[in-house]
């Protein structure tokens, strides 16, 4: 009643005031989520999505495409604004939507936990997943830190074999088909292998939050580590060291943009990124080229993949913009279908992710850094 005429106060202006303030009881609770009845039952089997985090690319590449996947019961998905959540649902067709993510976590018809939150708190929710017993999918990067990555792997040994549970990130272009291509065709040229991968990412606007250390970690961590998982993928070898130098930032309460990664090998192979913002966005985003026993074969934007071999030259082409998100996304999917493994083996997916902070640390310190 009180609030009812502190509105029609304010909307009359019966009363000249600079706000108007709502006491509640101190006997007010918050309740824990109730979840609706399912307005149908998930078929045996099936993959059970619980979605925390629903900015923009979650709603137009990560929901789209699972939708798509036969098996895939789109079930809660999770935002910190409501209405967010709430139009997420009604335009994905999720039986629910929430702002807390127990509505995901605590609810036990949830299989699957797709993680698109920002950078920050990619590591919390993956561990707290694992621990409920569930798969995740956790857009890149796992972590912002050691202690991050730690509290993931503790959360993974701690999971019972017989749950199903694993994790894994969204490196999609190791799923892209061109990319694939490009490993087997590494693959079988034997000895050293020397990659290089440039990346024209183009300049975010100041104060974007994916630059900031805080909450993106900058870009050299939140889309760098695509191009060091890339590059692991294609040598196919443990990554044993990293050194990196960067150009200083072009806004000072930023971190850098613009950096030189380079990653040696177990078995001797070597990799290069170089990561630019400083170039035209609209121009090539981001192309490789890898020589190895004589051969020299280059991916230009997922799209073509050149092989020249002793003088011989093939072109491939892939007309698909996806990078391998379809693809990565079906991998996933299937795991939980099957209760794993990961499609990615997890071994490798920590390695990566150890060696993308491995590359800040040498940034901080000049030095070479030992994995």
């Amino acid at each position: 009643p009180e609030a009812a005429r502190a509105y029609d106060l304010v909307a009359a202006r019966a009363e000249p005031s600079l706000g108007v303030v709502l006491t509640y009881s101190d006997t007010a609770a918050i309740s824990k989520p109730v979840f609706p009845e399912a307005k149908a039952t998930a078929p045996p089997g099936a993959c059970v999505v619980g979605l925390i985090g629903a900015g923009a690319f979650a709603r137009s590449v990560l929901v789209p495409e699972l939708a798509r996947i036969p098996g895939v019961v789109l079930d809660t998905i999770v935002a910190r604004r409501g209405a967010s959540a709430e139009q997420g649902r009604e335009t994905h067709g999720f039986r629910a939507a929430a702002a807390d993510e127990a509505a995901v976590l605590d609810n036990p018809a949830i299989n699957a936990v797709v993680v698109a939150t920002r950078h920050d708190s990619h590591a919390r929710f993956a561990a707290r997943a694992l621990a409920a017993g569930k798969a995740v999918l956790v857009e890149k990067p796992l972590a912002l830190s050691f202690a991050q990555l730690n509290e993931v792997i503790g959360a993974r040994a701690g999971v019972p074999a017989a749950s199903g549970a694993f994790f894994q990130v969204g490196f999609n272009r190791r799923f892209a088909p061109l990319a694939r291509a490009l490993k087997e065709e590494l693959a079988k040229r034997p000895g050293q292998k020397l990659v290089t991968l440039r990346v024209n990412a183009g300049a975010l606007e100041p104060g974007a939050w994916a630059a900031q250390a805080d909450e993106g970690g900058g870009r050299i961590v939140g889309e760098g580590c695509h191009f060091v998982d890339l590059a692991r993928f294609l040598v196919g070898e443990r990554i044993a060291s990293v050194f990196a130098e960067a150009a200083p930032p072009p806004h000072p309460e930023q971190l850098s943009e613009d950096a030189l990664i380079n990653l040696r090998f177990a078995g001797g192979s070597l990799a290069t990124i170089a990561y630019a913002a400083a170039g035209d966005g609209r121009a090539g985003k981001e192309r490789i080229e890898a020589f190895a026993a004589g051969a020299t074969l280059v991916l230009d934007d997922f799209r073509t993949l050149t092989i020249s071999d002793h003088g011989r030259t093939e072109t491939r082409r892939d007309g698909g913009p996806g990078k391998g998100v379809a693809e990565e996304l079906a991998a996933f999917v299937a795991g939980v279908r099957s209760g794993g493994p990961a499609p990615v083996d997890e071994q490798e997916t920590i390695e990566t992710s150890a060696a993308i902070l491995a590359v800040m640390e040498s940034l901080r310190t000049g030095q070479r850094v030992i994995l």
